[in-house]
């Protein structure tokens, strides 16, 4: 049962991984800005996306990158176990919550895929 549990968790890193790069991707601008010249007047929207909008996508892409390494750590912390990591490292592992709640599941699945899906750019 461990050794499932194990593969169910290392199949589950890169998948994480996809879906952080693809949220982070969703959070950038879908096209290059035009340059200053061009823009007439410019709207409300575009007021509060510079001045609200960029450092909220900022801090959601710190919080993922944050999230997926907390979790990768977890995952791989299970794996290779003591030996390979020291005692306090393997307290603060285990302080963020168990390996076998990182195994792959039905939800995950359904997130990763409408994540990846929000996050593809038209060319």
């Amino acid at each position: 049962m461990l050794f499932v549990t194990t593969t169910m968790s290392l199949s589950k890193l890169p998948l994480l991984i996809a879906s952080s790069i693809f949220f982070h991707s969703a959070l950038d601008y879908p096209s290059p800005a035009s340059p200053e010249d061009k823009i007439m007047v410019k709207s409300v929207q575009e007021h509060i996306w510079r001045y609200a909008g960029l450092p909220c996508a900022l801090f959601l892409k710190s919080m993922t990158w944050l999230a997926t390494a907390a979790e990768s750590a977890v995952i791989l912390g299970a794996v290779f176990g003591p030996p390979c990591i020291s005692s306090t490292t393997a307290t603060v592992l285990g302080a963020l919550g168990p390996a076998k709640a990182s195994k792959l599941t039905e939800p995950f699945l359904l997130g990763t895929l409408l994540i990846m899906m929000g996050g593809v750019h038209p060319p």
